[in-house]
């Protein structure tokens, strides 16, 4: 259990704090973390996020020697002296490696590489007609949504967490000086509700009016575009919730042919500040969201699946345990369904910092 191995540690950190420990991580995928050219074997998202994890922990012991080995799912019945043995190892051995896997009882790691793009083979020819964009509203998300409805006339469901209000046409038009003047009317519809009206409160709530300003004018754009867009207020943790809105998505514009799982949020903070609720919502709305739209699209008509990820999954960052274990889950899901559902394109896009446009 995520959450569960998450208490521990922070109780440890509590104790002990920046121990020297000896952490080893096994899990039994195949044994190249996913990234195995034998698309028949059996692969477990949740080894990812458990990876995660411990790449993440990794930068914040630092005092620490943390390991992740992957055993083969091959082995994974089968805990005999070999396997016991080569675990033994890896506790021993010196190197700076953090990720080793076994395949066939050759150990291996993993190297990034360098990809020419004039290596890379064009897909057969786009005619998809519906896509369907988490966390499309602000952000890295939009500015891509945005970018799709230049080059591509489809049609776009975005679904966001964002509220648009009754009167946001209005908002949309006043100038920078008009829209500070509502922290007024925001502190006191605290106060009337009974409410706590701190500048922090305040803040908060003049952000998320921001942000539904944003979306209301990204829509518009998009409509500019030439594209047909539909845009939902809903948490994509809620799995009833979500099925609602891609009914409604389907009856307006047909079968899903793309989802972009783009929604996430980031709350860094070490693991003995980080409260159990947070690291929760973090790790959820990703994963949680991920499993959610891949259960309820129908599959039959879903030509590409593509989550975005962070560089922080793949190699781990301080004070982000949960954003790392969340987002090297969403690697270890696309693994799973290029091995279990070969007519879906799935993708998972790593992404670094943007520049003034958020987290990646």
């Amino acid at each position: 259990n995520g959450l569960t191995r998450f208490i521990f540690y922070k109780k440890l950190s509590q104790i002990r704090p920046d121990p020297a420990l000896r952490i080893i991580c096994t899990v039994f995928a195949d044994g190249c973390f996913g990234f195995s050219s034998d698309e028949n074997l059996k692969l477990n998202p949740y080894y990812g996020a458990l990876c995660g994890f411990y790449k993440g922990l990794r930068k914040e012991f630092g005092k620490s020697k943390v390991k992740i080995v992957d055993l083969c799912e091959k082995n994974s019945l089968n805990l005999d002296e070999d396997v016991l043995e080569k675990i033994h190892d890896e506790l021993e051995e010196s190197s700076s490696l953090y990720e080793v896997g076994y395949v066939d009882d050759k150990r291996v790691t993993l190297k990034l590489d360098n990809v020419d793009r004039k290596d890379m083979t064009a897909v057969e020819k786009f005619d998809s007609n519906h896509f369907v964009i988490t966390g499309g509203g602000n952000g890295i998300t939009a500015g891509i949504v945005h970018e799709i409805s230049r080059r591509f006339k489809v049609k776009l469901t975005i679904v966001g967490r964002t509220v648009l209000p009754p009167n946001i046409e209005e908002l949309s038009k006043l100038d920078e000086s008009s829209l500070e003047q509502k922290k007024n009317e925001i502190y006191d519809k605290l106060k009337r509700e009974g409410k706590k009206a701190t500048p922090v409160e305040v803040q908060n709530e003049y952000n998320k009016l921001n942000k539904a300003i944003s979306v209301y004018k990204l829509l518009n754009d998009i409509r500019k575009n030439g594209c047909d867009v539909r845009y939902y207020s809903c948490d994509v943790r809620n799995h009833e919730g979500l099925k609602e809105v891609l009914n409604a998505a389907v009856a307006n514009f047909g079968p899903v042919n793309v989802v972009i799982h783009g929604a996430g949020i980031e709350k860094s903070r070490l693991i003995g500040q980080k409260t159990k609720e947070e690291f929760e919502e973090v790790f959820e709305v990703k994963a949680n969201g991920l499993c959610n739209l891949y259960r309820l699209v129908d599959k039959e008509h879903l030509k590409v699946l593509i989550g975005f990820s962070s560089i922080s999954g793949r190699f781990g960052n301080e004070a982000q345990l949960d954003y790392c274990s969340a987002n090297n889950f969403l690697s270890s899901f696309m693994s799973m369904i290029k091995s279990q559902n070969k007519k879906i394109r799935a993708v998972i896009i790593s992404w670094s910092g943007w520049k003034d446009m958020g987290m990646a």
